[in-house]
C-alpha cells in the first residue's frame, strides 16, 4: 500500500483508539466534533482508494494504448513506404495523380513519408537526394535565366548537376521498391482500392443518372464542375470500359463547345445551317453521355 494512504488510515485508527480510551472524559460536544472529525477522515481514505483504483485502471489503459501503437508502428512504415513509393513513381516518370509543379512541395511531402517508413536505406538515398537537389538549384541560381544565353561550360555545369541529381532521384525509388512488399498492410491496400472502385462506380452512376434525367440532388448547371466531379468519380473505378465511353463523351463535350463558341449568342438569330450544326453536335455530347450511363451500370451489375 502506498505510504501517503497509511498516514490517513492512522489517523483514523489512532482517532478511534483516543476517542474509546478517553471517551468518559469529553464533553458532548467534544465527543461530537471527534466523531465528525473521524467521519471526514474515513470518507477520505475511501476516497484516496477510488482515486487509486482509477489510476490503476488508467496506467491499464494507457499500456493497452501502448501495445496498439506498438502493433501499428510496422504497418504505418509498411503503408508509407508504399505510399512514398507510389509518389515517387508518378513524378520520376510524370504519369498518374502525384505530379507536383512545386519541388519544394513534393520533397516535403515524401519526405515525411520516408521519415515514417523508418527504413535506412530509404532515409539515406532520399538524404543523398536532398543533398544533391540543392547542389544543382545552387547551380541554376549562378546561372543567366536566359539558357540561350549560356556557354559550353555553363550548359556542362548545369547538365552535370542535373544528371546527378536525376541519379541519386531515381536510387531513391530502387530503395523504395525493396522497403515495399505484399504484406498484410499492402494487401489491404489492394482491398481497400478494390473497394473504393466499387463505391465510385455506384456513385458516378448516382451522379449521371440525376444529370442526365434531371432530377433528384446532382444536377450541375455548370458542366465544367459535373464534367471534373463525375470525371474523378469514373478514373477511380479503375474500370477500362467506363472510363474508355468517358472519353468518348469528353472527346463530344468538347465539340460541342467548340460548335458554341462559333455560333452566336443569340440562339434566336441562328441560320438553319447553325441550328443543324449545334443539334448535332448536342445530340453527338447526348448519346455519348448515354453510354457512359449504359456502362456504368452494366459495372455496377457484373454485366
Amino acid at each position: 500500500m502506498k505510504k501517503w494512504l497509511l498516514v490517513p488510515i492512522v489517523a483514523v485508527m489512532l482517532g478511534v483508539t483516543l476517542l474509546s480510551g478517553c471517551a468518559g472524559g469529553l464533553a458532548p460536544a467534544e465527543l461530537a466534533t471527534a466523531q465528525n472529525r473521524i467521519t471526514e477522515l474515513e470518507t477520505k481514505v475511501a476516497g484516496l482508494a477510488t482515486d487509486q483504483n482509477r489510476i490503476a485502471e488508467l496506467n491499464d489503459r494507457i499500456a493497452e494504448l501502448n501495445d496498439r501503437i506498438a502493433e501499428l508502428k510496422p504497418q504505418v512504415e509498411k503503408l508509407s513506404a508504399i505510399s512514398a513509393y507510389s509518389i515517387w513513381y508518378d513524378q520520376y516518370y510524370a504519369v498518374g495523380n502525384f505530379i507536383f509543379e512545386d519541388t519544394e512541395a513534393f520533397n516535403g511531402g515524401v519526405g515525411a513519408l520516408i521519415a515514417a517508413a523508418g527504413d535506412a536505406a530509404s532515409q539515406a538515398a532520399w538524404e543523398n537526394y536532398l543533398a544533391t537537389d540543392s547542389a544543382f538549384n545552387a547551380v541554376v541560381a549562378g546561372l543567366p535565366e536566359d539558357y540561350e544565353a549560356w556557354t559550353e561550360d555553363q550548359t556542362n555545369q548545369w547538365t552535370e548537376a542535373y544528371n546527378t541529381r536525376y541519379a541519386t532521384f531515381g536510387e531513391v525509388g530502387v530503395t523504395l521498391y525493396e522497403a515495399t512488399d505484399y504484406s498484410a498492410s499492402q494487401i489491404r491496400i489492394l482491398e481497400l482500392e478494390t473497394q473504393v472502385a466499387d463505391l465510385s462506380v455506384i456513385s458516378a452512376y448516382n451522379i449521371w443518372y440525376d444529370q442526365y434525367y434531371g432530377i433528384y440532388n446532382y444536377t450541375f448547371e455548370d458542366t465544367t464542375t459535373f464534367n471534373w466531379k463525375l470525371g474523378t468519380l469514373i478514373y477511380a473505378t479503375n474500370n477500362d470500359t467506363v472510363i474508355g465511353y468517358w472519353n468518348y463523351y469528353y472527346a463530344a463535350d468538347s465539340a460541342l463547345n467548340e460548335v458554341l463558341a462559333e455560333l452566336p449568342e443569340d440562339y434566336g438569330t441562328w441560320t438553319e445551317d447553325q441550328i443543324n450544326q449545334w443539334s448535332e453536335a448536342n445530340t453527338a455530347r447526348s448519346e455519348a453521355l448515354g453510354y457512359v450511363g449504359t456502362y456504368l451500370f452494366y459495372a455496377i451489375v457484373g454485366y
